[in-house]
């Protein structure tokens, strides 16, 4: 299926649109290294009404409207742990990413900017694997506790014991 065929286009390319803001926000951030100016303060204001105006009410648009939708298809012909697959993809990513940015920075010869995304990717990694770790217990381990039979339970938790032991 080409991107043009693709019925939820229109929502991908929304989300397109409200990442160009985010990788505002990325530049005002990056640009508080150097203190807080009339510009990273005009564009803190700007991050907070994209925050306020635009992302919190397309997130309740999104629980009330498509997530209802999308849970009876992924029901039907999804995986419900998809999106938790797609957080260690991520993961995975920025955490071989910070390995090579660290092994620059070790070398002797990187410049502040190295030294910054090395600290971006630690921030960007520790966030991402809080919310992962917080959906997980929140989500599936709380169903688990409330729903799993004990046995299946001990079984997961021998197999995670062993594992983590090699």
């Amino acid at each position: 299926m080409t991107k043009q065929d693709r019925p939820t286009e229109e929502f991908r390319q929304e989300h397109e649109h409200l990442m160009t803001h985010v990788a505002d926000l990325r530049r005002t951030m990056d640009g508080l290294r150097t203190g807080l100016t009339e510009e990273t303060m005009a564009g803190l204001k700007e991050a907070d009404w994209f925050f306020q105006a635009a992302l919190k009410p397309h997130a309740q648009w999104e629980e009330e409207n498509l997530y209802p939708v999308a849970n009876d298809i992924i029901r039907e012909h999804g995986k419900p742990s998809a999106t938790m697959e797609v957080d260690h993809v991520d993961l995975v990513s920025r955490m071989d990413s910070f390995r090579s940015q660290l092994e620059s920075v070790q070398t002797g010869k990187a410049t502040p900017e190295d030294v910054d995304r090395l600290r971006v990717l630690g921030y960007q990694i520790e966030a991402i694997l809080s919310l992962h770790f917080r959906k997980e217990e929140d989500v599936y381990l709380d169903a688990m506790d409330r729903h799993a039979r004990p046995e299946v339970v001990a079984n997961l938790m021998e197999a995670a014991r062993h594992a983590h032991s090699h």
